[in-house]
């Protein structure tokens, strides 16, 4: 199983809202798990959760915004891996 850190736990040492947190929720960068009364995110979440925390500190950009820029990211990535196979298919060819 996956370790679980408490919300206000991240919130507290992050120095950082609670709803923050629920924003990026909101923006479905991230899960919250609830358990009895508290809500946890898994330990695998965290470097996503702290680039967001990253990005809204530093550069002032909302939770919409980091979303945003999370998706332009995935494509990036994406785009890189085709380019990758294709150049893998290309040099074939070259050979």
């Amino acid at each position: 199983m996956e370790k679980l850190i408490a919300i206000r736990t991240f919130c507290s040492s992050h120095k950082i809202d609670v709803n923050f947190v629920y924003s990026i929720y909101e923006s479905g960068l991230i899960e919250i798990i609830k358990q009895e009364e508290d809500e946890f995110i898994e330990e695998t979440q965290l470097p996503a959760l702290e680039k967001s925390v990253r990005l809204h500190r530093d550069l002032h950009i909302n939770s919409e915004g980091i979303a945003a820029i999370f998706r332009l990211l995935e494509q990036v990535d994406s785009l890189q891996e085709e380019i990758n196979r294709l150049r893998n298919r290309l040099e074939i060819y070259e050979r």
